[in-house]
Formats: C-alpha cells, structure tokens, sequence
C-alpha cells in the first residue's frame, strides 16, 4: 500500500512476476508481498490464502513444483494481481459538513472462509448519504469441519475485534 500525496490516495503496487515453475514457498512468498493494512483488498488475499490451504491438503512440500491443474490456476491469479494497482482509494472519508455519522458492520461465514467488514456512513446538510470502506478482515476456514453457524459466530468476533 502506497500513499499518493499529490492526490491524498491510497494505492496498492505488486511486485509479482509471472514464473514457468511455482513452489508452495513461492506461493507463500507470493501473498505475504500483497501488503494490506486496513484489509481493503481482501477477497484478493482470502482467495491466495485458500489456494494456500489447498497446496496444504495435497500434501505438497515446500520445494516441489506445482502440479499442472494448481500451476494453471495459480499463474492466472497472478497474472490478475496487476489489476490491484488500479485501485484507488481516498484517505479523506468525510464529505461537506457532516449532520449525521453510522459506523456500519456486516459480517458472514461459508464453507471456505468468514469475513467482517466495517463501513462508515455520512450524512451531509441534505441528508445524503455517502458510504466508505473502513476496514475488512477475512480468514481461511480451519481444516477441521467446523458448521456454517459456528463459522457464522467465528466471523462475528471477527467483526468485534474490528
């Protein structure tokens, strides 16, 4: 994550190249690169960290290469990730002159992962909304089988440690 001064934008830039042979370390250094502090891009990394967790339930080392099916789907997940630097987001979260402000939570489970995300809500002079991204929070479900209402409750907390 980068901070654009002239603009007062936050951006992300990635440094990943696009390889013939992938390692589970490979993988692993790859998502510990996408630095993201606030969890704006989360769905990207939630899906790089399930990847992961599939690397693991194969049983595949730390140095072998990437079976062909796993290689194919990995390369185009990098070869995705350049889109991330498109993204653009203002620091400033207040609009105008602020008569009303809502901090709003949702949060949600599925079988691969529970996330939480945080918006703030601002209500202008006239009463228009406007509504930002705060924060978000996503993990990997566990390998154990763990029910959709326990991971309902797990994201939950999740949302409360926001």
């Amino acid at each position: 994550m980068v901070w654009n001064s002239k603009s007062d934008t936050l951006n992300f830039k990635v440094s990943v190249k696009e390889k013939t042979i992938y390692t589970k370390r490979e993988v692993l250094s790859t998502i510990a690169k996408l630095y993201d502090l606030f969890g704006l891009i989360g769905p990207v990394i939630t899906k790089s960290k399930i990847f992961l967790q599939k690397l693991w339930l194969e049983k595949i080392n730390w140095d072998d290469s990437l079976p062909n099916i796993l290689y194919i789907e990995w390369n185009n997940f990098v070869s995705s990730l350049k889109t991330i630097e498109y993204i653009s987001i203002n620091r400033y979260l207040l609009t105008g002159n602020s008569e009303r402000i809502i901090l709003l939570g949702y949060c949600d489970a599925s079988i691969a992962a529970y996330g939480a995300v945080v918006y703030l809500r601002n209500y202008c002079e006239n009463y228009t909304p406007t509504t930002k991204l705060l924060a978000s929070k996503s993990r990997v479900t566990p390998l154990k089988t763990i029910s959709i209402p326990r991971l309902e409750l797990c994201s939950c907390l999740l949302l409360s440690q926001l």
